[in-house]
Order: C-alpha cells, then structure tokens, then sequence
C-alpha cells in the first residue's frame, strides 16, 4: 500500500512504517515494524539494525547538544 492503513498482515504494517519514515519519525516506524510476524521481521533485520544504530546516534548527539548548551 502507498498509504497508511489499519491491519496486522505485512503489507499493513510496512505501509504504517513507510508513512512514519516519511514524515521523519524513524521511533514511530521501528515501533511499527515490531508488529510484522517472524519471517518478515527476520528479512527485515538488518533494516531494523541499522534504524536502531541511526536513532541511538540522534539521540547521542541530542544529549550532547543539551549538555554543551548547559555550559
């Protein structure tokens, strides 16, 4: 689907993703994609990996931000 709809099958939960991502919310997506069943999510581990590696990173550098702003 090119947009987001309701539902558990794959095809409903990757859409809901998608949307997420485009509008910026890598959390939401990851969050999105923990619904998929086990095979999807299996395919899609590396994908998951990396987002995670990504979102640990903006948050790592948003902290730093706050703590230089402190000084």
């Amino acid at each position: 689907s090119v947009t987001p709809r309701e539902g558990a099958d794959v095809d409903a939960v990757l859409s809901r993703a998608e949307a997420a991502l485009r509008t910026g919310q890598l959390d939401r997506a990851l969050i999105e994609l923990d619904a998929l069943p086990e095979p999807a999510l299996a395919a899609m581990s590396n994908w998951i990996a990396a987002a995670q590696i990504r979102l640990a990173a903006i948050s790592a550098v948003g902290a730093l931000s706050q703590s230089s702003n402190a000084e």
